[in-house]
């Protein structure tokens, strides 16, 4: 197989997906990328490092449109940061798949992933239920590769662990920090000194800043062979050592609430439950059972050296 030259990021102008482009502008210095984004609107072209990509209007819910614009720029990998529900996992990136099966340049896919491996906790979060179908689909193109029109075809599932940007939330520098994310106080809430975590808190959890997975990715597509996954990291850390590099930062005690197997399950069981606090315990649980585990492949295959958490934390709530 051969490394990516024309790349299609589709959800590229927010969010995670403006950080992959970024770093796939950034890394045209070094690199002969050829890259467009595709977007649900029209949008100016994205202007980073000196380079710039085209941002196309494509209707993600008509494959032939989709498969227009592939064809058009004659790309070889696409690299699906879309985001959302069962309409993104089940249609729209359905389309961006089957599209991707008739274009005779494509030979690499990547799926919408990007957060903990969603096929170890797919039957503990409901939000990653639907994720596994498609890699079912991957795999089974990627063992008979003449069902696409290229005759060779490889892909990646991107795992990155959470997003590192979150320990921003809240920070007096926040805007700097999240990057094009929102803010989200996920496990920790700096800004109020506390934290809620997964049993005692000696569970590892896996953070990667946003700005340096786009660059492990920018990596990855120099790769001459794909791994099946392409697990990426900042770093690792227990929760309570994070507590523990947040105290030192901020001079201060964190008001640490330990939530339990037991209360998890109580707020899964109560019907009235908000969807977002269930989700909430179905991550609790995913730890507590052990299931948030991955690797570092592209730590080891790339030269990317990304910020760890003791820095991101000093870097933007140290006064």
């Amino acid at each position: 197989m051969v490394r990516s030259y024309r790349v299609a990021v589709a959800g590229g102008t927010g969010r995670l997906g403006k950080h992959i482009v970024e770093a796939l502008l950034e890394s045209k210095q070094t690199a002969p990328f050829y890259i467009v984004v595709l977007s649900r609107s029209t949008s100016p072209d994205i202007v980073f490092a000196g380079s710039s990509a085209p941002v196309i209007a494509v209707d993600y819910n008509d494959q032939s449109a989709i498969e227009a614009v592939l064809k058009e720029h004659e790309i070889d990998t696409l690299i699906s940061v879309l985001y959302g529900g069962t309409d993104v996992l089940d249609t729209i990136q359905q389309n961006l798949f089957r599209a991707c099966l008739k274009v005779p340049t494509i030979h690499r896919f990547a799926p919408s992933e990007w957060g903990v491996d969603s096929e170890r906790v797919a039957g503990t979060i409901t939000i990653h239920r639907d994720r596994p179908k498609i890699l079912e689909q991957l795999r089974e193109i990627k063992e008979n590769p003449g069902r696409a029109a290229s005759g060779k075809f490889e892909f990646t599932k991107f795992v990155c662990g959470y997003f590192m940007n979150y320990l921003a939330t809240g920070s007096p520098k926040e805007k700097e920090g999240l990057g094009y994310l929102a803010p989200i106080p996920l496990f920790f809430d700096l800004a109020k000194a506390t934290a809620n975590v997964p049993g005692d808190g000696g569970s590892k959890v896996y953070y990667t800043r946003a700005e340096d997975i786009g660059k492990f990715v920018a990596g990855a597509l120099q790769l001459e062979e794909w791994p099946e996954q392409c697990d990426m990291m900042g770093d690792a850390k227990t929760f309570n050592e994070i507590v523990s590099i947040a105290e030192k930062v901020l001079g201060k005690k964190l008001n640490v609430t330990y939530v339990d197997e037991k209360s998890a399950l109580a707020v899964l069981q109560n019907d009235s439950s908000p969807f977002m606090l269930k989700t909430l315990m179905e991550i609790y649980l995913s730890f507590m059972k052990g299931e948030v585990v991955q690797g570092s492949t592209l730590n080891e295959l790339t030269s990317v050296k990304p910020m760890v958490i003791e820095e991101f934390v000093t870097k933007w709530w140290r006064q």
